[in-house]
C-alpha cells in the first residue's frame, strides 16, 4: 500500500482512482498500490451535488442543492448540480491523468465509511492540492472539515488561501460564479 506515516498523517503514494458509482467532485474510492481501496472525502471543500436524488428512506438532497446554489449566489437547482457535474468530471479527470499522492488521519466522514484526505497531484506540471483546483475553477464551496496541512500550513492560512482563489474565480466567472 506505500503507506508513510508522517507525524498523524497517512500518506499513500502511487495511489489511483477506482471506478465506482458514487465517485464524485470532493468524494472519490481509492485504489492502492496492494489491491486495497478506501473511500474519501476532500477537506475544506465540498462539491454540489451532482443530481437530485431521493433515498430509501424517503428523503431527498434537495435541500443540500438548494443551500449550495446559494452559496454561489443563487443558483437554481438544475444550475447547481450542472457544476456538481463539471467538478465530478474534473475530479475523475485529474485522479484518472495518473498516480497521486493521498493524505489522510483515518478521520471519519460521520458514519459514511469514508475518511477525510488531502490530496496531492500534478496539474500542467506543477504540483497542486486537488481542493485548491476545485475552488479556483470555481466548482467548490468552501464549507466542510478544515485540518493543518502536511507541511504544517495552518488550517486558517490554507482557508485564507482557498478564499483568495474563490476570489478570483468569481471575478473571472469561472465555474458557478456567473
Amino acid at each position: 500500500m506505500m503507506c508513510d506515516q508522517q507525524d498523524d498523517w497517512a500518506v499513500y503514494e502511487h495511489s489511483a482512482l477506482a471506478d465506482f458509482p458514487n465517485n464524485d467532485g470532493d468524494s472519490f474510492r481509492v485504489a492502492f498500490a496492494n489491491g486495497g481501496m478506501e473511500d474519501f472525502r476532500l477537506y475544506f471543500v465540498d462539491t454540489p451535488e451532482s443530481q437530485f436524488k431521493t433515498y430509501r428512506d424517503g428523503n431527498d438532497n434537495g435541500e443540500r442543492i438548494t443551500q449550495q446554489g446559494e452559496y454561489f449566489g443563487g443558483l437554481s437547482m438544475d444550475e447547481t448540480t450542472t457544476v456538481g457535474r463539471q467538478a465530478k468530471e474534473l475530479t475523475v479527470k485529474l485522479l484518472s491523468a495518473g498516480e497521486f499522492v493521498v493524505f489522510t488521519k483515518h478521520e471519519e466522514v460521520y458514519d459514511s465509511g469514508r475518511f477525510y484526505c488531502l490530496v496531492r497531484l500534478e496539474v500542467n506540471g506543477k504540483s497542486r492540492w486537488l481542493d485548491e483546483v476545485l475552488v479556483e475553477n470555481g466548482l467548490a464551496r468552501i464549507i466542510t472539515q478544515p485540518t493543518v496541512l502536511p507541511d504544517g500550513t495552518s488550517a486558517e492560512r490554507h482557508r485564507k488561501h482557498l478564499l483568495y482563489l474563490q476570489n478570483k474565480a468569481r471575478k473571472s466567472k469561472r465555474g458557478a460564479w456567473k
